[in-house]
Formats: structure tokens, C-alpha cells, sequence
């Protein structure tokens, strides 16, 4: 389930990490945002948008798969393991999908 971006602040008060880290962690998000959709754009113009759908969608599908490879992924899902039961109690809405 995603989560709008303006909840990241809080969300990173929640589970321990400063306001002011999650606020920078914000502006690098809708910052690199505004850039990519302004390359994605052009890519877009130049190619054709079905073409350019293609190329996100194999960018997503490599982004995905290196993380899934990753030897440090049993890590990070084992934090988010410890993370959820303190969003639960928190945010009941937002872990509502949480399995």
C-alpha cells in the first residue's frame, strides 16, 4: 500500500529518526521527482509514450530484482519486521493492509 508523501516526516518521528532528517528525506523525494518527470518527459517526446512506459516499467523490473538480490535484504526486512507492530498501534489506518 503506498503512502502519500507527506506522511514521511511523520512517519520517520515515529520510528525513531529526527523531524529534520525526515524533512530532508522529503525535499530529496519531491525533488528528484520534479527532475524525473521532467526526463521522463523528454524521454517521452522522443520515443513515443507506449516506448516510454516499456523503458519505466524495465527500469522498475531492474530496480526491483536488485533489490530482491541484494544479501543485505534479509536485514531491511527484518527491521521492518520490528518497525510495523510500532505503526500498528500508531497508525491503525495505515498498516490496515498490513498482513
Amino acid at each position: 500500500m503506498a503512502m502519500p508523501q507527506g506522511h514521511l516526516v511523520a512517519l520517520c518521528t515515529d520510528v525513531g529518526i529526527s523531524a529534520a532528517v525526515g524533512a530532508a528525506m522529503l525535499s530529496m523525494l519531491l525533488g528528484f521527482a520534479f527532475l524525473s518527470r521532467q526526463i521522463w518527459g523528454l524521454v517521452a517526446d522522443r520515443i513515443g509514450g507506449l516506448r516510454t512506459i516499456f523503458a519505466g516499467s524495465v527500469c522498475q523490473l531492474v530496480a526491483m530484482v536488485g533489490f530482491l538480490s541484494h544479501p543485505e535484504r534479509g536485514r531491511a526486512l527484518h527491521r521492518l519486521g520490528r518497525i510495523r507492530p510500532r505503526l500498528q498501534r500508531h497508525h491503525p489506518s495505515v498498516c490496515a493492509g498490513c498482513a
